[in-house]
C-alpha cells in the first residue's frame, strides 16, 4: 500500500525568513559529515528542514542553542572519547558497545543509552550515536534496552517515552518515538533543534521541499522551526531523540519530595518561612557545576 501524504500547509513569510536564515548553516552541518559519507548525495538534494547523518566515525556536528554548545558524533566499530567539560546523552545502535569513565565500566547491549558527565570513552564491535552538551553537568545514567513502542500518547496515534529526563525544568531530554504502521503524521515544528536517530523499522521524512528515505541507523539534524513530518507504510518506525531543553521537569518548589513532605495537613511547597535557601543551588547546574564541589 503507498503512503499517502497530507497536504502540507505552505510557509508563513516568518517560516519562510526563518528558513532562509538556516541555509547557510545547514550546508555546514553537510560538510561536517565527512568526505566518505555514504548519505553525501542524499545530503546535498536535502531538505532544509531535515539533515540526514550517517553513523560514521567521521561524522561531527556543532550545533548551538541559547549560548549552550552541542557536538554530534558516531562510533562504528572504532573508540570515541568523551570530554571532560560536557556531559554526554548515548545510544547503542546495534551490537555490543562498552562505556568507561572514571571508577566505573559498562557494557552496553543494542538499544541501551547513557548520559555520561565527565570524561569517558565509547568503543565496541557496533555502532551508536552521542550527542556532547558542554558547560553542564548532569548524572550519570545507563538504561534500557527501549521497548516496542512508548507509554505515553504522543500525536496521530504514535507513542513517546522520556527515556532521560531533565534534572530541573528546561534542561535537555532524551525520548523514545514509536510510529505505527501507516502513520501520517501531522506537520510540526519544535522551537529547538532535535537530533534523531532510527533506531529500528523505515519510513520517510516529508518537508516543504523533499521527501527523506529513513531506516534503521539512519540518524539527522532538525533545526529550530523545521517543518517536517513523519510518515510509515507497511513498517512501523522507531526513534530516539534528542531535545537540548525542556518545558517539563521539577523545579525547586515543585518537585515530589517538597510537594509530598506534609506539615499541618498542608504541603510543605506552600511553606516559604521553611524553604531552602541554598544560594549554591539557585542557578542550572549547566552554570554553576557541581555544587558538592562549590566552597
Amino acid at each position: 500500500m503507498a503512503i499517502e501524504y497530507p497536504n502540507v500547509p505552505e510557509l508563513s513569510k516568518a517560516h519562510a525568513l526563518a528558513a532562509a536564515r538556516r541555509r547557510f548553516f545547514l550546508t555546514l552541518l553537510v560538510v561536517c559529515c565527512g568526505r566518505n559519507c555514504p548519505l553525501q548525495r542524499t545530503c546535498t538534494m536535502m531538505s532544509h528542514d531535515f539533515v540526514p547523518l550517517s553513523l560514521s566515525s567521521a561524522t561531527r556536528v556543532e550545533l548551538e542553542f541559547e549560548s549552550c554548545r552541542f557536538v554530534v558524533r558516531a562510533w562504528n566499530n572504532s573508540r570515541l572519547e568523551l570530554e571532560p567539560d560536557a556531559t554526554h546523552f548515548g545510544f547503542v545502535q546495534n551490537e555490543h558497545a562498552n562505556l568507561s569513565g572514571p571508577h566505573k565500566h559498562f557494557s552496553l547491549a543494542t538499544g541501551m543509552y547513557f548520559t555520561q558527565p565527565d570524561a569517558g570513552l565509547v568503543y565496541g564491535t557496533g555502532h551508536g550515536l552521542v550527542v556532547s552538551q558542554f558547560g553542564y553537568r548532569g548524572f550519570f545514567h545507563v538504561g534500557g534496552p527501549v521497548e516496542s513502542r512508548g507509554r505515553l500518547r504522543y500525536i496521530d496515534g504514535c507513542s513517546d517515552s522520556l527515556l532521560i529526563s531533565p534534572i530541573v525544568q528546561g534542561e535537555a531530554c532524551l525520548n523514545f518515538l514509536h510510529f505505527p504502521p501507516h502513520t501520517a503524521q501531522t506537520p510540526h515544528t519544535h522551537p529547538s533543534f532535535r537530533v534523531g536517530l532510527i533506531h529500528r523499522g523505515r519510513g520517510v521524512c516529508r518537508t516543504t521541499e523533499a521527501t527523506t528515505p529513513l531506516f534503521a541507523g539512519m540518524a539527522f539534524v532538525i533545526p529550530a522551526d523545521g517543518l517536517h513530518s513523519f510518515h510509515t507504510d507497511e513498517s512501523s518506525l522507531d526513534v530516539i531523540a534528542f531535545h537540548p531543553d525542556s518545558d517539563f521537569g521539577p523545579t525547586h518548589d515543585d518537585h515530589p519530595m517538597i510537594n509530598r513532605t506534609i506539615i499541618s495537613g498542608a504541603t510543605a511547597s506552600r511553606s516559604s518561612a521553611i524553604s531552602s535557601t541554598d544560594t549554591s543551588l539557585a542557578l542550572p547546574y549547566s552554570r554553576s557545576g557541581d555544587p558538592s564541589e562549590m566552597s
